[in-house]
């Protein structure tokens, strides 16, 4: 009779009854059945660690590992196995099960700001719509998002009034009127209280900042399309992600969820979206999302959601090169090429679509579309 395998439930090391030296020890000083003695001795953890850290630890010492029960695994292949065996374990499962219920709560909340951002907005709706008390809420969004409601809310708001001084001809008085803002006034001072200039000035400095284009960026010209509106399956991408090599095990994980989820088909594509305006709003701030298109719905899980592509004119710029140089081409767009046509930028809503995956092709091959929803000016 074939005996299950028995794994370390925290880092995954299989545990071999044959091999206790391997095993922990519980408070009694007895053997523990359920961890290694590298994560568990005397009824306590050894370490800290998040679940990335460990996995990270087992990577930069795969001989030793291999070691241990006798495998030939490369990192790389061990890091697969770890990162799909480790939210199955005891010391994983509990805390990563309340963290998707609150991933899923709080992108949630995200998308109904981003879909009523000049709304009325406040605790007592958005704790409702989370389901959550109005002090949890308040604990809860600070803790996911590193900002509290208010302010996450009216950076949004004073960033995409920055978008439109940018990008339209309207007045300051058109866009109180277009995004329901108080007051002139008190729009003036919120609006220099977050960018320190006021709104004629902060136009009139971001008006030259880049009239100096990169030579990659010129003669480039967009075809403009109307296409349908898509669904994709997503995950977001916070500002810790710093990597080529961490950005692609996002991917991974992305594929893998999605794989898990719906049946393989070759019209899925890869995308990114983008919320924001990179010239008006803090790196570190930016809503970016990496996702797959899919023909059916799939239930949101933790940090992956389901989203919807709108559907519309956009303005279609092709580029083939390192990501390192695309916010080049976005300043070119938004500056140069926006401002001197018969278009304007519909919102900030913008996604790519990658012709080569970002996963297995050379960064300096990779083709991409930029997606600018756009429509007509008014004319005057």
């Amino acid at each position: 009779m074939e005996i299950e395998k028995r794994y370390c439930q925290s880092c995954g090391m299989p545990l071999d009854i044959h091999h206790e030296e391997l095993f922990g020890t519980n408070s009694d000083q007895t053997k523990s059945e359920e961890f290694c003695f590298y994560c568990y001795q005397n009824g306590q953890y050894t370490v800290d660690y998040s679940m990335k850290k460990i996995i990270d630890v087992w990577v930069e010492n795969t001989d030793l590992f291999n070691n241990h029960i006798h495998t030939k695994y490369t990192p790389d292949e061990l890091r697969t196995i770890l990162n799909r065996r480790l939210p199955t374990l005891k010391r994983w499962k509990q805390k990563n099960d309340t963290e998707n219920v609150y991933y899923e709560i709080m992108n949630r909340i995200k998308v109904y700001i981003n879909s009523h951002l000049f709304d009325t907005l406040n605790t007592e709706l958005l704790s409702k719509i989370a389901g959550l008390s109005r002090f949890h809420f308040l604990r809860t969004f600070k803790a996911y998002t590193g900002e509290s409601v208010g302010n996450y809310i009216q950076r949004i708001r004073l960033e995409y009034i920055a978008h439109l001084f940018l990008t339209t001809e309207l007045s300051l008085n058109n866009i109180i009127q277009q995004t329901n803002y108080q007051t002139k006034h008190s729009l003036s001072k919120a609006f220099k209280k977050h960018f320190g200039l006021s709104p004629t000035d902060y136009k009139e400095q971001n008006k030259h900042s880049y009239s100096d284009m990169s030579m990659l960026s010129k003669g480039i010209l967009p075809q403009i399309k109307k296409i349908s509106g898509l669904s994709i399956v997503y995950r977001a991408i916070d500002n810790t992600c710093s990597t080529t090599k961490e950005y692609k095990d996002i991917w991974k994980e992305l594929l893998s969820f999605t794989e898990s989820n719906i049946a393989k088909s070759p019209e899925n594509k890869f995308v990114s979206v983008s919320m924001d305006d990179p010239l008006i709003t803090l790196y570190s701030n930016c809503r970016f999302f990496i996702g797959i298109t899919v023909n059916q719905k799939v239930k949101p899980k933790g940090k992956f959601g389901m989203m919807d592509i709108p559907e519309g004119y956009y303005a279609v710029f092709k580029y083939k090169g390192n990501y390192s140089s695309l916010p080049n081409l976005y300043r070119y767009i938004y500056l140069m090429w926006l401002p001197r046509n018969e278009y304007r930028q519909k919102n900030t809503f913008s996604f790519e679509l990658y012709i080569k995956t970002p996963i297995e092709e050379d960064d300096n091959n990779l083709l991409t579309e930029i997606y600018i929803p756009i429509e007509k000016r008014t004319k005057k």
